[in-house]
Parts: structure tokens; C-alpha cells; sequence
């Protein structure tokens, strides 16, 4: 793996070691004084500014590079997360909240963007799969830090997140090389075109290279995605198979949302402590840093869309099983499950993304997908909840194992014509042997 893509991976591993404002923020604000109402409309906010965060950081990728809109993601957060912390009053807090979801996941498709241009095609599975182990891992060790330092005071999260999103922005813009595109003039498009036709720069993606295709950094970019359909018209909303996948992806995480949502309610209608919900974190987080890295290298073997869409299935299953579970070991059994379809699904699907994508809209791909995880965590909760609370708990853990299955016979759906857009060096191997 070139050194680019070490730079995310350990940026990124940093980074969400240190994201722990929102998972505390409702204690945070009841601690402040903020009634759970309020409470409520901060997390909203958050969660609407984050529904134009990742659409956002795609366009600056592509249009300015992906080193650029990275550090310009990271080094806007930071300043975010610390007017978040700073703030006074619910007006105050709901603006800072907003910011906080619109500027925090901009990096995201950057870094996606960066990783597809500099490592090869053929190595895309493994670079992808990787990063995702990185992140959970984070996640998990980040959790168990931020639960030490709020005993001393929730400011301490504030300050960690700042400091470690500000460090990995300038650890990008020192050590990553210059991607922005060579002698390209920028056109300006009107908001309501983030998802449209090329924007900005016509040159190649990955920025200037000399005579064998590589960066000033020495890297090989690669740039081998799957052919823009039809050609020229390259608009992500005309990219029926990606449609089809970010639906695809929604309907999966409205099923992942669960895990905040109805997970919780029936472990408290169990009878069970608050304990038992974080073990189910702590449980999570052990699998994926243990059998992930096996897991994904044995799976690599297989079609990655077959390989997609049963985990999807295996997933919403999972989820679905919570509705069987009453005891503590029932429910880490569960876990197990839908921690092994999130294995399979998240390693794969954002290499597919870049092969699939065009060469020069990898930033705006990337940022289309990763918006179906913010529309599903802005719509999910709210539709658990009003599904487990008004009509009861068994109708929302039905609805999970159908969203699985659809999730299955949806992504097998897509088989054919994934295969028939993907170039050859890009083509998994058997399909048949995936299932």
C-alpha cells in the first residue's frame, strides 16, 4: 500500500479514537441543564446538518482535490466542536449543532476518494476493508476513553476531539501530496448541481503525474474505476446502479439504526440494566477487531455484491433476532450475528463504490453512498421508535428480517449488470461460490 493511504489509515484510526462528543451529547446538554426535549432538537440538528455534509465534502474533492477537501473538513470541525462546547442557550447550541453535522463527515468521501485514486484497483477490497477495521477499532477504543474522561468532566471530550481532528488535518496537509488537478480552470455550479454533471476541473483525477502516471509523492494513481454510463454523462443521479445501490444501502441502515433505537428499548423492557447495552458495544467492537481482518480476506475470494447482499441479509436477521432474545447471553448471541452481516457489508461495498465510479467524480460517488448512512441514522430512529412504541416490538423486528431479505434479493438483482459495467481488472471471481 502506497504511503497516501497509510496517512488515512492512521488519520482516520486517530480521528475516531477521538469522536466522542455525540455519542455523550445528550448527557452533555443534561448536564448543562437542557431538558431531553432540547436535548432531542440539538441531536436533530446535528443529524439534518449531517444530511448535506458528505454531499458537500464530495463536490470539494472532486472539484479541488481530495488532500483539500479533507484538511478543509477536518480543520472546519475542529473549530465546530469547540463552538459546540462553547456554546450557551438552545439557540446558540441548536446553530452549533447544526455546524457540527454539516462540516464533521466532509472528510469522509475525501478519504474514500483519496484511497481509490492511489491504491490499485485490484487492491481496493483490502485498502477499504482495512480502513473500516481501523475506524471500528477506534470507535470502540474511543468509547472506553470518553467514558474515563467524562467522569472528570464532559469539557475533556471537547478538547480531545478538537485536538485530534485538528492534528490529523495538519498531518494531511503535510504528508499527503498536492492532488489538486494540473492547469484546470474551476467552474462554478449552482448549489442544486452538487449531484450533477461533471463539476470543475476537466483533468484527469488524482491531480498532476509525470510520464508513468505517478503523484509528486512518487505513488502510482491509479484512477481505473468502472465507465461513467453512457459515456460522458457522468451525473451521479444518473448513475442507475448507484441509485439502486445508495437505496439499497438506506433501507440497510434504517435496520442499523435499530441498534440505537430498539435495541435498547427491549433491553430495558427485559428488565436488564444499562450495562447489558454497553456490553453489547464492548461485545461489537471485539468481534469486528478480531475476525474482521480474517473475515474480509477470506471473503475477498468472492463476488463482493453477492458477498454484499447476504450480509444484508444476515444483518437484518440479527437484528431481527433481538425480538427472540431475554437474557444476557440470548442477546450477545444476536450480536454476533448482525456484527458478522455489518463484517461482510462494510468491508466490500466501498470498493465496489470506486469501481464503479468515474475517474473524475470519485469524491461525488463516495458522498452519494455515504448520504444513505445519514438519511438512514435521520430517519431510522424515529421510525423504530414510532414502530416498537405504537404498534409494537414484533412489528419492528418483522420489518428488520424483511428489510434484510430485501436487502438480499435486491443486491442479487444487481449482479448482472454490475458485472457487465466493471471493467475486467476490476471483475471479482466466481459468483456462485459467494452463495
Amino acid at each position: 500500500m502506497p504511503r497516501s493511504f497509510w496517512v488515512v489509515f492512521a488519520g482516520q484510526f486517530i480521528n475516531r479514537i477521538g469522536s466522542m462528543v455525540v455519542p455523550f451529547l445528550v448527557l452533555y446538554l443534561g448536564d448543562r441543564g437542557l431538558s431531553s426535549g432540547d436535548a432531542g432538537l440539538v441531536l436533530g440538528a446535528v443529524g439534518l446538518g449531517g444530511l448535506f455534509s458528505q454531499p458537500l465534502g464530495g463536490v470539494l474533492a472532486d472539484r479541488w482535490g481530495p488532500r483539500f477537501a479533507l484538511v478543509t473538513g477536518l480543520a472546519t470541525s475542529a473549530v465546530a466542536i469547540a463552538l459546540l462546547g462553547m456554546a450557551t442557550g438552545l439557540p446558540a447550541t441548536l446553530a452549533a449543532g447544526l455546524l457540527v453535522g454539516l462540516v464533521v463527515d466532509i472528510y469522509r468521501p475525501a478519504a474514500a476518494a483519496l484511497v481509490a485514486m492511489v491504491v490499485a484497483a485490484g487492491d481496493r477490497t483490502r485498502a477499504y476493508s482495512l480502513v473500516y477495521w481501523a475506524v471500528n477499532l477506534g470507535v470502540a477504543l474511543g468509547g472506553l476513553v470518553a467514558g474515563l474522561l467524562a467522569r472528570h468532566g464532559y469539557w475533556l471530550l471537547f478538547v480531545v476531539q478538537a485536538v485530534t481532528t485538528a492534528a490529523f488535518a495538519v498531518v494531511a496537509a503535510t504528508l499527503l501530496p498536492d492532488d489538486r488537478p494540473a492547469g484546470a480552470t474551476v467552474r462554478r455550479r449552482p448549489l442544486g448541481r452538487l449531484f450533477g454533471r461533471r463539476v470543475g476541473p476537466h483533468a484527469p483525477a488524482g491531480g498532476p503525474r509525470d510520464a508513468e502516471g505517478r503523484n509528486p509523492a512518487g505513488e502510482e494513481v491509479t484512477g481505473r474505476s468502472g465507465r461513467a454510463p453512457g459515456g460522458s454523462r457522468s451525473g451521479v443521479l444518473r448513475d442507475r446502479l448507484l441509485l439502486a445501490l445508495i437505496c439499497l444501502n438506506l433501507v440497510n441502515g434504517v435496520v442499523a439504526a435499530q441498534i440505537t433505537v430498539g435495541l435498547p428499548l427491549a433491553i430495558k423492557d427485559d428488565g436488564l440494566s444499562s450495562t447489558v447495552y454497553g456490553s453489547v458495544f464492548l461485545a461489537s467492537g471485539v468481534i469486528i477487531g478480531v475476525s474482521q481482518p480474517l473475515l474480509s480476506a477470506w471473503l475477498e475470494r468472492y463476488d463482493r455484491l453477492t458477498v454484499l447482499s447476504v450480509s444484508w441479509l444476515v444483518f437484518g436477521v440479527g437484528i431481527a433476532c433481538t425480538g427472540l432474545a431475554d437474557s444476557v447471553p440470548e442477546y450477545l448471541i444476536t450480536v454476533v450475528v448482525w456484527t458478522l452481516g455489518e463484517i461482510g457489508a462494510a468491508s466490500f461495498v466501498g470498493s465496489l463504490v470506486a469501481d464503479l465510479a468515474p475517474d473524475h467524480a470519485q469524491g461525488r460517488y463516495q458522498a452519494a453512498f455515504g448520504w444513505s448512512f445519514a438519511a438512514a441514522q435521520f430517519l431510522g430512529p424515529p421510525l423504530g421508535a414510532q414502530l416498537y412504541v405504537s404498534v409494537g416490538p414484533d412489528a419492528l423486528w418483522w420489518t428488520c428480517a424483511a428489510l434484510g431479505v430485501a436487502g438480499l434479493a435486491g443486491g442479487l438483482a444487481l449482479t448482472r449488470p454490475v458485472r457487465r459495467r466493471l471493467r475486467p481488472d476490476t471483475k471479482p471471481l466466481t459468483l456462485q461460490k459467494a452463495l
